[in-house]
């Protein structure tokens, strides 16, 4: 077991998400909260004399990432994702470009805002952009956020030194 010095936990605006194709402009936004990110090889059951032993799968499967998207006061964070879900579906034509190759990098960071941790995530696009959630009974330290879901191929791990 590693000797661990650190007892500084993750503070809770500490994930930043850009996404991009090289031709459109990078989106990129901070979240409240990140959940996703797995990934199962899964079993293949091999019969051994009695016995049924298990052994690892022939594919991996990764999870969807869900973001929560902070808004910001003028709503340039919202305009700017649905901007980009729009740039996949050509809305005159009703086609959906398949050829689209996006890359997406999720950082996080530590408490004193440093990026730590690098997902990078191939072939991924925004699956869906959650609803709106307002309410007059929200204070003035209320953060509004939105919902996002990225569906990816595959994502590579580095940490940051």
């Amino acid at each position: 077991m590693a000797n661990r010095q650190s007892t500084d936990t993750l503070q809770k605006s500490s994930f930043l998400f850009s996404i991009s194709d090289g031709d459109l402009k990078e989106l990129e936004f901070f979240c409240s909260g990140i959940s996703g990110l797995g990934i199962s090889l899964g079993a293949i059951s091999q019969e051994w004399q009695s016995l049924t032993t298990n052994r690892p799968g022939d594919s991996l499967t990764w999870n969807e990432l869900s973001l929560t998207a902070i808004l910001d006061e003028d709503f340039t964070v919202f305009d700017e994702i649905f901007a980009f879900i729009q740039k996949i579906k050509d809305q005159s034509s009703n086609a959906i470009d398949w050829n689209k190759s996006f890359t997406g990098v999720l950082y996080i960071t530590n408490n004193k805002n440093k990026r730590i941790k690098k997902f990078t995530l191939y072939d991924c696009w925004i699956s869906s952009l959650g609803d709106l959630d307002f309410s007059t009974d929200s204070t003035d330290s209320d953060i509004h956020a939105v919902s996002i879901n990225v569906v990816y191929d595959y994502y590579t791990l580095e940490s940051i030194e």
